[in-house]
């Protein structure tokens, strides 16, 4: 493996990691916290321990091992989880995913806060009151033979030892099982016991057997003895479960076991090449940078299907429909279908659902309210909708100043919100649904609302807005002013915001990703936040038009409706264009001018309506040239962050056009920043 491989595995287990602690901080909050799931966030950081020399970070082993003591502790009893060290532990994890993503340099700067951190997260096996005593550990306390514990690690000795001091009926299950597919009947006997208590250990049987090979597993469970006996004969007649310990109230002896199956085999039984005597692997991982490669390679294919769509055309007029001219046709709209195939195949891998984002934005609002001292609830709605991977990564970066403004600024403190009628706890709402090619994510909150006031004030305080000016905003005006570089109702920064960078971030990196972002708010119900993206940036479709003797291409998926330009609906309001259309008057711009194009537009041109919601505005084009696929090129440093132009791209002859920014055009149009 590669030391990107490498890195990428690692990102995987803090990611691993860092939901493993959420769901402790989850279940320590219900009242139980599973040993199960202790013992796996044991395992994520045993095994990132051994990553951290092979990338180069050996910080990054030294923090992993601390963790690990830590959890081992737990998992034995030792130490009881409390809401202080899932604390450190989310600090640890959050150093993880930095030091995962650091150079050398980088992590070199992170060494004494990772000396810091390891020595709080050391601490917690010495610092911390143990957990409650349990009785000892003998063989008399259950009918197994003595040898049965000389093999028990002791982890496992401390479940056994945990589950009969709380009086959990402890159970022995002996699986024979055909040595050709133990495997799969293994995995099928431990997901069943698993979902009816905890398996405290599996291990091989002493019983012998031609073409045979048996286990014998551990369980504890609160069941009934007949019930797990009539379980795991379901799976297999040879099964057999009997009580070694504790036996449950109002249970019955179970039946006599089946006969055990007979060794020979009758006739040979064929095993696929891919069965479970020669297991596969389901999945693969890819660079997405190889994805990226993939995906220009078909789009300069779909330009060799454009030209030759277009040759066969041209034959098709000077000489007719002969015979080659239909085969080429013929070819050209075969070659199209495989394309959109291919295209469509490339798509589905680099898709991955929202559920690891949401899960991250979770943990974000559980420390935030730990360090508010808040009681928030985090509900999530559609974490199964897929986005393009790179997109989704980019994607980050706004949603997590969103959720934890939505903590601070917008739910109130329990008292607050008592004295209001509301619940104690507040809630934060994260979902997400697809939109045609776009995807519609919001965050809500039920706390105050925007204080409409505080944001007045806050505006002419920073020469953000004029008094004549403040006085005219509409509600979405002024919501808008929030967005502004340096805008912050805080009075004091604090480690969770009020430096008046968040916001300001927020709409900078929904606009490099082509989307747009709405505020909705009512005072004393809460703030909404809608984020509109395409779902994916690599290939999309674009309308090609012409301004003024220029081509451009324009994504489609923020096209609402096209309609005729017609002088007789033009309108001045407030010395700006807007146009009539069937739902009300919208802001009109004309690309000719934004860009600074020489001449004027065509009398018999288009106004193509794009944004969604209120964020709706007219562009002015001369012509409608067609449609088409397009793969958007980054412009380069020196004209990164053009003004409405979000990449080029190249349409075929040696014809490179500029892609505009649809999302920057619809803010340009508003005037957002125009309140000043």
């Amino acid at each position: 493996m590669t030391e990107k491989e490498f890195r990428a595995e690692a990102a995987e287990l803090v990611e691993a990691l860092a939901n493993g602690v959420s769901a402790l901080d989850t279940g320590l909050r219900g009242g139980r916290v599973a040993p199960a799931l202790i013992n796996d966030v044991f395992r994520a950081a045993h095994s990132l321990k051994g990553i951290g020399g092979l990338i180069g970070l050996p910080a990054l082993g030294h923090l992993a091992h601390a963790m690990e003591d830590a959890l081992d502790a737990m998992r034995l009893g030792k130490v009881t989880p409390t809401t202080g060290v899932l604390s450190v532990l989310d600090e640890a994890v959050e150093l993880f995913q930095k030091l995962v993503e650091a150079n050398p340099q980088e992590a070199a700067r992170l060494e004494d806060r990772v000396n810091e951190v390891s020595r709080r997260v050391g601490a917690i096996k010495t610092g911390v009151e143990p957990a409650a005593a349990v009785v000892a550990r003998t063989p008399k306390d259950l009918d197994l033979a003595p040898e049965f514990f000389s093999v028990l690690t002791e982890y496992e000795e401390h479940r056994l030892t945990d589950n009969v001091a709380q009086g959990v009926p402890i159970y022995l299950v002996h699986a024979p099982l055909a040595l050709d597919a133990f495997d799969v009947g293994l995995g099928k006997l431990t997901e069943a016991l698993k979902s009816r208590g905890e398996i405290i250990t599996t291990l091989p049987s002493s019983e012998k057997a031609p073409g045979v090979i048996a286990f014998d597993l551990l369980f504890a469970g609160q069941v009934a003895v007949a019930e797990l006996g009539d379980a795991v004969r379901a799976l297999d007649p040879a099964f057999t479960a009997s009580i070694v310990g504790t036996r449950p109230r109002n249970s019955v002896q179970a039946p006599e076991p089946a006969p055990a199956r007979p060794a020979a085999v009758e006739e040979e039984t064929l095993v696929p090449a891919h069965s479970a005597a020669t297991p596969r692997t389901e999945t693969v991982r890819v660079d997405i940078e190889k994805l990226d490669r993939l995906m220009n390679v078909v789009g300069e294919i779909a330009l060799v299907r454009t030209g030759l769509g277009r040759i066969a055309d041209l034959l098709r007029v000077d000489g007719g429909h002969t015979q080659p001219v239909i085969e080429l046709q013929k070819l050209a709209r075969s070659l199209e279908r495989k394309i959109d195939e291919l295209q469509g195949g490339i798509m589905e891998v680099r898709m991955v659902p929202l559920t690891q984002t949401f899960e991250r934005l979770q943990r974000i609002v559980k420390k935030t309210a730990r360090e508010l001292a808040k009681e928030v609830e985090f509900v999530v709605h559609g974490e199964e909708t897929e986005l393009d991977k790179l997109l989704m990564e980019q994607l980050v970066d706004p949603l997590v100043p969103l959720v934890r403004n939505a903590v601070d600024h917008g739910v109130e403190s329990a008292d607050a919100r008592q004295r209001a009628g509301k619940p104690a706890a507040g809630r934060v709402t994260i979902s997400a649904q697809p939109r045609g090619n776009h995807v519609l994510i919001s965050v809500e909150d039920d706390g105050a609302g925007l204080d409409e006031v505080a944001i007045r004030k806050a505006a002419l305080e920073k020469l953000l807005v004029t008094e004549e000016r403040v006085g005219t905003l509409t509600g979405r005006e002024l919501w808008n002013l929030i967005f502004l570089p340096g805008f912050s109702t805080r009075r004091e920064a604090t480690d969770v915001s009020g430096r008046g960078v968040g916001m300001d971030v927020v709409k900078t990196n929904i606009a490099r990703l082509s989307g747009m972002i709405e505020i909705d708010s009512v005072a004393g119900r809460g703030t909404r936040f809608s984020l509109t993206v395409p779902i994916t940036l690599a290939i999309i479709q674009s309308l090609i038009v012409r301004v003024r003797g220029r081509t451009l291409a324009m994504p489609l998926g923020g096209v609402s409706e096209i309609l005729a330009y017609d002088g007789q609906l033009l309108r001045t309001v407030e010395a700006r264009e807007v146009f009539q259309t069937r739902k009300g008057t919208v802001p009109l711009l004309r690309l000719g001018d934004v860009f600074g194009y020489p001449g004027t537009d065509v009398a018999n041109g288009y106004v193509i309506l794009v944004g969604v919601g209120l964020n709706r505005v007219g562009i002015v084009v001369d012509e409608l040239v067609g449609r088409q696929d397009i793969v958007i090129k980054p412009m380069g440093r020196l004209l990164k962050g053009l003004r409405g132009i979000a990449g080029a791209t190249d349409l075929g002859e040696r014809s490179t056009v500029l892609v505009l920014d649809v999302g920057g055009l619809v803010e340009e149009a508003l005037g957002v920043n125009a309140a000043a």
